[in-house]
């Protein structure tokens, strides 16, 4: 008797969604030159070109979590998260929803 025959699998809920993007031709400096140059048609790659893309995305996620009260959290290097997600999840008051937005903090020297 083959075992899908007797097991079902039911999946209720995720436990976080986790994103990630890499792609390839953007981790060398010749790959993020192309892509401002030839793609976004700048005339330099340039920290500034770089800014102006970055920081409408990263302003659209702090919107979307202030309009609906979700927390924005920075995690600290080396922090636990999910110890943080149980401390959150213990007073959340919906049975299901967005626990909070986490990012990386960035170190400065």
């Amino acid at each position: 008797m083959a075992i899908d025959s007797h097991t079902t699998l039911e999946v209720e809920s995720l436990d976080r969604i986790y994103l990630k993007v890499i792609q390839m031709r953007l981790q060398n400096m010749g790959g993020i030159a192309w892509f401002f140059r030839k793609h976004r048609g700048e005339a330099f790659a340039t920290a500034k070109v770089m800014a102006e893309m970055t920081r409408p995305f990263v302003a659209a996620i702090e919107t979307f979590a202030k309009t609906n009260a979700i927390p924005l959290i920075g995690f600290e290097r080396g922090q636990r998260k999910d110890d943080l997600a149980k401390e959150y999840l213990a007073d959340f008051p919906d049975r299901e929803g967005i626990l909070f937005i986490g990012t990386a903090l960035h170190q400065r020297a």
